[in-house]
C-alpha cells in the first residue's frame, strides 16, 4: 500500500463528514427559511424581504466562490501533473537511450527491465494516488465555501429565532 493512500482515505473521510455536516445544516436553514416565508404570506415584512434578498445573493456569491476555488486548484494540479509527466517521460527516455550503450543482449534486457520498472510508478499505483489526492482536494475546495456559509447561516438564524 502506498504511504499516501491512508492520508487520501482520511481526506475522503473528512470530506464525507463535512458534507454530512453541511447537509444537516442546510436542512435546518431551509426549514427555518421556509417556515418564515410561509408565515409572511403575500405581504412579507421588510425583514422577510431582506432575508430573501440575502438568500439569493448568497447563492450567487457561493457559486462564484466555489468556481474560483476549484478553478484555481485545478490549474495548479494540472501544472503539477504536467511537470510530473514530463519528468517521468524524460527519465524513461534517458533510461531507454542507455540501451544502445549495452555490451550484450543480457545487459540490454537488464537495463530494459530496470527502466520499465522505474516507469511503473508514473503510470501505476503512484499515479492513481496522485489522482485520488487531487480529486479529494478539488472536492474539498469546492465544498469549503458552501460549508462555511451554511454554518454561518445556522448560527445567524438560531440567534434571530430567540
Amino acid at each position: 500500500m502506498s504511504p499516501a493512500l491512508p492520508m487520501t482515505m482520511l481526506a475522503w473521510s473528512r470530506l464525507a463528514w463535512r458534507t454530512g455536516e453541511m447537509m444537516l445544516a442546510s436542512s435546518e436553514v431551509i426549514a427555518t427559511r421556509s417556515v418564515r416565508l410561509a408565515g409572511a404570506g403575500v405581504s412579507p415584512s421588510p425583514r422577510d424581504r431582506a432575508e430573501t434578498t440575502r438568500m439569493v445573493q448568497e447563492k450567487v456569491d457561493a457559486s462564484f466562490e466555489c468556481a474560483s476555488a476549484v478553478g484555481t486548484l485545478a490549474v495548479e494540479q494540472a501544472v503539477r501533473g504536467a511537470g510530473r509527466f514530463w519528468a517521468d517521460l524524460w527519465r524513461l527516455n534517458a533510461d531507454l537511450a542507455m540501451l544502445v550503450t549495452s555490451r550484450s543482449p543480457a545487459e540490454v534486457m537488464q537495463r530494459y527491465v530496470r527502466s520499465i520498472a522505474s516507469a511503473a510508478p508514473a503510470v501505476g499505483h503512484a499515479a492513481v494516488g496522485h489522482w485520488a489526492a487531487d480529486a479529494v482536494a478539488l472536492s474539498a475546495q469546492g465544498l469549503a465555501p458552501l460549508h462555511r456559509r451554511t454554518a454561518a447561516n445556522v448560527k445567524r438564524l438560531r440567534r434571530r429565532a430567540r
